[in-house]
């Protein structure tokens, strides 16, 4: 008798607890897969961010660069070339930038110094006296058209009167 008494106490898992068992795991599961989608669709946002800036510094440190070598005496020019945007700095000097939208890049005269821009616009203008060049530029990665960075300034070209 004591026996048959042992074996009703010890009962297995009951199909009610095996079923919430399943349960939490998978609300686990769950919560775990779409935290981590968030995760790791952020850190794609970011890498593109800093991808897109990096283009941008490429471009600026180059164009500061050609800028503070020399002093320039008359205005840069912007003048189109079908589709291409070509920058030029003073007449002193043959630098020229080209924007070449179908391949979504600026070359310094012909050598490729930055990807993933996706609008680039020059123009000449005057900052407190002084010959400068507005510059526009908007990069981005992959194939979708809205700018991951953008960024307007306006470079100085004669520092020194």
């Amino acid at each position: 008798n004591k026996e048959r008494y042992n074996m009703r106490k010890e009962k297995g898992v009951t199909l009610t607890g095996l079923v919430l068992y399943i349960l939490f795991f998978t609300v686990s599961l769950a919560l775990v897969v779409t935290l981590s989608q968030n995760v790791y669709g952020n850190l794609g946002k970011v890498n593109n961010n800093t991808m897109s800036s990096e283009e941008f510094n490429k471009f600026n440190t180059a164009f500061v660069k050609d800028i503070k070598s020399q002093k320039f005496n008359s205005p840069a020019t912007v003048t189109m070339s079908g589709t291409n945007t070509i920058l030029q700095l003073p007449a002193s000097s043959t630098i020229t930038y080209t924007y070449v939208p179908n391949e979504k890049a600026i070359y310094r005269n012909k050598v490729k110094i930055a990807d993933h821009i996706i609008a680039f616009s020059a123009s000449p203008t005057t900052k407190n006296g002084k010959k400068a060049v507005r510059v526009e530029i908007a990069t981005g990665t992959g194939a979708k058209t809205e700018a991951d960075f953008g960024k307007t300034i306006v470079y100085i070209l004669r520092y020194w009167n």
